[in-house]
């Protein structure tokens, strides 16, 4: 091996050191303290000195050209210093360089940015030398030092965040600024609820001869409003008066009424209201007769901003359409109505997403209004997105020369629309609708399956089963969606056993490809159970199913709930005569279609049906199709109508002992085609006041209405009233009423429109409960003389509007009532009393319940009700109550450092006043007070 030496050399005359020979470190150079290295190369060299005294010395490094600073192979220094203010950075590959940091902006991506104070000290923000804003832990954010304002966040109501506790924003809708509560939701600030839909009382003072706002709200906002007003005339012994104003606008114009004046001086000429648009705002105006009035005023608004809300007696509710309504069920089962389906034009039934659901299959119940006939029908819907595809069938009708509506289906803006158009002025239609597709959920719910299969291909494959030892027979509706070409089918099958063989029949089949060869559905036994098998004639397809499924031994699955849109029947034994398996009054449903099942065991014989019952009130009419393993017909179906009570019959042809059993859809198709527009429980509740925004966008028609409605437990009354139209001709709607599965029924028979209402609801046991400006009166149990059943005193209101129901049990009568109280100045100009009045009234009995009258003791105001229906007559009431001060007082500051004029008399009350500073001569300004020697002295100028 050889070794390899090296040899270093110190040269003194040149002051190098060399290695091998050649020099690596240079000390020549004239530089005090400086090295220089070498390399082995002369071009390589760079230096580095020690530079400074003996006490401060420096590290010089210098590179040679453009080489830099390299630390520990890790990065490498720039090459020439920055400019002023700038900082050091990297590029995270070793390069340092010199950057400037922005003082106008943080540009960070997505990431976040922090400012941490990591002592006990404040984060401040200054803007041209003056403080801002302060951030500290004691307050977390204070602009206390600012004297300008904060921009809050804008936006109109559909654009709301997600709700998070503490949230601030202004509301373009409703032009308010509005927070969000755990409570309350969004809600106006100093509101109690995210409607928003009332405001407590607003005061408006010094309206004199000229017209002066009382109210503002943008047309976007509202469409309509209902005021209660106090008014007071202060240039006349500040006589007052109660008055309510409905206002409705169209956008251009606004219209209002006036009524419910309860005057302290009849004939008195009060302040005149109108009402008019000035730059996209609704003005309420007020002119009064005199020079100097005043209003108090607490308002309810309807329109855009209208949210569904309950609140104690309050009830708030809108309607899209007030011709159409629909109620889901579940994720794939809605029910719905559509009313004023006429001959003139096609109008919408019902529309579902295009997206989410594949097909729809709608049992219906028609009613033509005109000539007052009835007709049940199937729809099956489906499409491939841009194109619909329907078919129609179970056809029943209460007269099979009559023309029904014409049903079609279209795709509009991604939504599949049901639609109809009559061949008679009058129609209307109730549907039960079950939908399949994306958006259904798989369960199993009594007698009821969904079920779906990812990859149905053209082999014969198990698509549903079921023990045939447990169940009879079931009823099968499936849509498929083919992955590959976008078609979609919806197709319809029953099955039936018994118990050694399977029997199936197809029908309903709509298919967007034009064929209805798409599904062979067939069924077997195998393995104790039986299996709906399936085949497809091409690749790729999905399907989702909706079964019923029956066996020989059901129960009712009914709870008696609202809810209650289909039910499971309990099994019947029938023989070969006629046997009822279902019944049901006609004041609760126009038709029914079901799924019924027979067996007999010693034929060894079943059956499985689709049948259809339908009743004009006068007759009842039935329609059935199936199949038997007899080969001929198992069971026969009859239905009879007894005094509204319509019978659902079976008999068998295989004997007695036959088990019946059956699962049902139930349709009401109410007289008139009128639409439920509110309804309430009549066992816990006795009456209703309602306040109707009625809005027909197409037409630009808008119209308010007024309605009480009470019952007495076996029918209901209605009196509308306080109609107020932006146009002029027949209203939007003709309000009824009646009672229908335990609950009151506020109905319309309505123009295409929107419908939003407010409601206050009042039992026969209500507690006492207060809110600003509104309360809950304490039931009160009066008799034929007059008995207090509320009571205010003069510094917390002047006046009151009541909505009052009585109940007496013996009679059985009941009524409802507007009521209005004033406590004011009389004709004489000196004495205060209080007045009141009623109306309008509702009252079960024909004639007035309750009769009212008021008293006032020098501080309170006591209101009274009798009742003509005798002792144990139960009053509830609730009241609005408004407060209107004398002189349009208000609170007045008084400032010391600046003038100030202050107009009307002012009076004093156990206070000392000082002046200070007076003149001590006669200034010579006319009225200017002077101190001549302590005499208070007024100059003559």
């Amino acid at each position: 091996m050889t070794r390899r030496t090296r040899s270093y050399q110190l040269d003194n005359q040149a002051r190098t050191i060399k290695v091998n020979g050649k020099s690596v470190i240079d000390l020549s150079t004239a530089s005090t303290n400086t090295i220089k290295t070498v390399g082995g190369a002369a071009d390589q060299a760079v230096q580095m000195a020690a530079t400074g005294d003996s006490q401060n010395i420096d590290l010089r490094l210098s590179p040679k050209g453009s080489g830099k600073v390299d630390i520990n192979d890790q990065y490498k220094l720039p090459a020439a210093d920055g400019s002023a203010s700038q900082v050091l950075q990297t590029d995270g590959s070793g390069t340092l360089s010199f950057a400037t940091v922005s003082t106008t902006s943080i540009a960070q991506g997505n990431s976040s940015v922090a400012v941490a104070d990591s002592g006990t000290g404040t984060v401040t923000v200054q803007i041209d030398g003056e403080t801002v804003a302060t951030y500290s832990a004691a307050l977390a954010f204070d602009v206390n030092n600012a004297t300008s304002a904060i921009r809050l966040p804008n936006g109109t109501t559909a654009q709301r965040p997600s709700g998070v506790t503490g949230l601030l924003r202004y509301n373009s809708t409703t032009d308010k600024i509005e927070g969000y509560t755990t409570a309350g939701g969004w809600a106006e600030l100093g509101a109690s609820s995210s409607s928003a839909v009332s405001d407590s009382g607003e005061s408006v003072i010094g309206i004199g001869q000229n017209a002066k706002n009382l109210d503002t709200f943008t047309t976007t906002a509202y469409d309509s409003a209902l005021y209660f007003a106090i008014t007071m005339d202060e240039s006349n012994n500040n006589v007052v008066s109660t008055q309510k104003y409905s206002v409705v606008h169209n956008d251009t114009d606004a219209f209002l009424a006036t009524t419910h004046a309860t005057e302290s001086k009849d004939g008195h000429d009060h302040i005149t209201i109108t009402a008019d648009i000035d730059s996209g705002k609704v003005r309420v105006r007020g002119t009064g007769a005199s020079d100097i009035n005043s209003v108090s005023w607490y308002r309810w608004p309807l329109g855009d901003n209208t949210t569904d809300t309950t609140s104690g007696n309050i009830g708030i509710f809108s309607q899209a359409d007030a011709t159409n309504g629909k109620t889901n069920f579940n994720s794939y089962v809605d029910t719905g109505f559509s009313t004023s389906i006429n001959n003139s034009a096609t109008k919408n039934l019902d529309t579902f997403s295009a997206t989410g659901v594949n097909s729809a299959v709608y049992f219906t119940m028609i009613r033509d209004e005109t000539n007052s006939d009835v007709m049940m029908a199937k729809y099956n819907v489906t499409h491939d997105g841009t194109y619909p595809y329907m078919n129609q069938t179970h056809i029943i009708k209460s007269d099979e020369s009559n023309s029904y509506p014409t049903v079609t289906t279209d795709i509009d803006s991604g939504s599949v629309r049901l639609r109809g158009q009559g061949n008679s002025a009058l129609n209307s239609m109730s549907y039960y609708r079950i939908a399949l597709g994306g958006s259904t959920a798989l369960a199993v719910s009594d007698a009821v399956k969904t079920f779906y299969n990812s990859d149905v291909d053209t082999s014969t494959e198990t698509l549903d089963s079921f023990s045939a030892g447990s169940n009879r027979g079931a009823k099968y509706i499936i849509t498929g969606k083919n992955s590959d070409t976008g078609v979609t089918c919806v197709q319809e099958a029953i099955v039936v056993h018994d118990g050694t063989s399977s029997y199936i029949s197809n029908y309903g089949t709509t298919c967007t490809a034009g064929t209805d060869a798409i599904f062979t559905l067939t069924t077997d036994i195998s393995g104790g159970n039986v299996r709906l098998l399936v085949g497809a004639s091409s690749a790729n397809w999905a399907i989702i199913g909706h079964r019923v499924l029956l066996a020989d031994s059901m129960s009712t699955t009914y709870d008696g709930s609202t809810a209650d849109v289909h039910r499971t029947l309990a099994s019947t034994t029938v023989s070969s005569s006629a046997t009822t398996i279902d019944s049901w009054s006609t004041s609760d449903h126009t038709g029914a279609f079901y799924v019924v099942t027979g067996h007999n065991s010693s034929e060894a014989v079943a059956s499985i049906h689709e049948v259809m019952v339908l009743s004009d009130s006068s007759n009842a009419y039935v329609s059935a199709h199936g199949i038997s393993s007899k080969g001929t017909d198992q069971l026969n179906f009859t239905a009879t109508n007894s005094s509204g009570t319509i019978a659902l019959k079976a008999a068998s042809t295989s004997g007695g002992s036959t088990s019946v059993s059956a699962w049902r859809v139930h349709l009401k198709r109410e007289d008139a085609g009128a639409s439920v527009i509110d309804s309430w429980s009549a066992s816990s509740y006795r009456g209703a006041k309602y306040f109707l925004s009625l809005n027909d966008s197409a037409n630009n028609k808008l119209q308010n209405i007024e309605a009480l409605l009470v019952h007495d437990g076996t029918n209901a009354y209605l009196t509308p009233y306080g109609d107020v139209q932006t146009y002029t001709g027949t209203a939007l709607t003709t309000l009824s009423a009646d009672i229908s599965g335990g609950n009151v029924r506020l109905k319309g028979l309505s123009a295409q429109c929107r419908i939003t209402g407010y409601k206050i609801l009042l039992s026969d046991s209500e507690s006492a409960s207060d809110g600003d400006n509104v309360a809950t009166i304490a039931t009160t149990t009066v008799s034929s003389s007059a008995t207090q059943i509320d009571t205010f005193t003069s510094d917390t209101a002047t006046g009151a509007f009541y909505i009052v129901t009585g109940y007496n049990s013996s009679e059985a009568c009941a009524s409802i009532s507007e009521v209005t109280v004033i406590s004011g100045i009389t004709s004489d100009g000196s004495t205060q009393d209080a007045f009141i009045s009623a109306g309008p009234t509702v009252s079960t009995k024909g004639t007035d319940q309750l009769t009212f009258s008021a008293t006032f003791n020098g501080t309170s105001t006591v209101v009274n009700a009798a009742s003509t229906s005798g002792g144990s007559t139960s009053v509830s009431a609730y009241r609005v109550d408004l407060l209107r001060a004398a002189g349009g007082a208000v609170a007045v500051n008084l400032t010391v450092s600046a003038d100030q004029t202050i107009t009307g008399a002012k009076t004093l009350s156990n206070a000392v006043v000082k002046m200070t500073n007076l003149p001590t001569s006669d200034p010579g300004v006319a009225g200017q007070l002077w101190n001549d020697s302590g005499t208070l002295k007024v100059s003559a100028g």
